[in-house]
């Protein structure tokens, strides 16, 4: 499940990917018309959920989830990894702790990011989350946007979000809910 974006003045292009245990990024100079190395990011768990984005200034910003079957209890959860120049990489910082169903991210061009996931709260109960990027550090949401026990969700089902943002960082999340008739809406 191959994620790509593109540096809007460069046009340099990143591919992240998940295989086995690792999370992995590889890039593409456009000038040169050659491929990097592969990058990997992470080595640990089973990751899944790999997506990537970027902004006007170079900065890239990988993102993946990882299963809650780790023999590590520290590893389940939303990570990070972050790099100015598409060569050197932060080391893995993880947001949120738990079992994660849907992962979205997207990053304006003046490097605020927004990212949303499902995550299990409770047995059959998936909860919406969301966190912020402010081109420095995360700032992770702790009330979810949709709890399980929401009247408008009826059923506890992965709401799926949806996110996409404009060039300042504003943004839209859309999700599903399912309701007593088990009729989806968005």
């Amino acid at each position: 499940d191959p994620e790509v974006a593109v540096e809007p003045i460069t046009e340099n292009v990143f591919v992240v990917w998940y295989e086995a245990n690792s999370v992995k990024v590889m890039r593409y100079d456009r000038k040169a018309g050659t491929w990097g190395t592969a990058k990997t990011l992470e080595s640990r768990g089973s990751p899944t959920h790999a997506a990537v984005v970027r902004d006007a200034s170079g900065h890239i910003i990988v993102a993946w989830a990882q299963e809650s079957n780790s023999a590590d209890p520290n590893l389940p959860g939303v990570w990070t990894s972050r790099s100015s120049d598409g060569i050197a990489w932060t080391d893995p910082q993880r947001l949120a702790a738990g079992r994660i169903f849907t992962l979205s991210f997207a990053m304006a061009r003046n490097g605020i990011a927004r990212m949303a996931w499902s995550s299990e709260t409770g047995p059959s109960l998936k909860g919406l989350f969301t966190a912020y990027f402010d081109k420095t550090s995360w700032i992770v949401e702790a009330a979810p946007v949709l709890e399980p026990g929401d009247p408008a969700a009826y059923d506890p089902y992965d709401p799926k979000p949806q996110l996409a943002i404009g060039g300042t960082g504003d943004g839209i999340l859309t999700f599903a809910v399912r309701d007593a008739n088990r009729l989806d809406s968005l």
